[in-house]
């Protein structure tokens, strides 16, 4: 089975802190009732630049090939945004939530 999502080159693009952010959105913001939303929202190209607001992550779709996760919930109490913020291609996401749906 050909991995999707490159666990590897996403921390070597990044850093391993925004891969625990990304990891820790996919646990609290993805379940049966949202999956199906979350993955229309991304992967519907005439929707350009939007917001999802999920429980403690927004989802910032920047343009049809790039969003923004911000941890909302945890930048109440700071003012460093360097570690509640991580940007992602829609492509790279949705490849990861194609390898979760697999999974389950």
């Amino acid at each position: 089975m050909n991995k999707l999502f490159d666990k590897d080159d996403f921390i070597r693009k990044n850093n391993e802190i925004s891969y625990r952010l990304l990891e820790n959105f996919l646990k609290t913001e993805l379940n049966k009732e949202t999956f199906s939303t979350i993955y229309r929202f991304l992967e519907w190209q005439n929707f350009r630049c939007g917001e999802y607001e999920g429980n403690q992550y927004l989802i910032q779709k920047q343009s049809v090939e790039e969003v923004r996760i911000i941890d909302i919930v945890s930048e109440e109490f700071c003012d460093d945004f360097s570690q509640t913020r991580i940007s992602i291609r829609v492509t790279e996401l949705l490849k990861l939530m194609d390898e979760m749906a697999e999974t389950k």
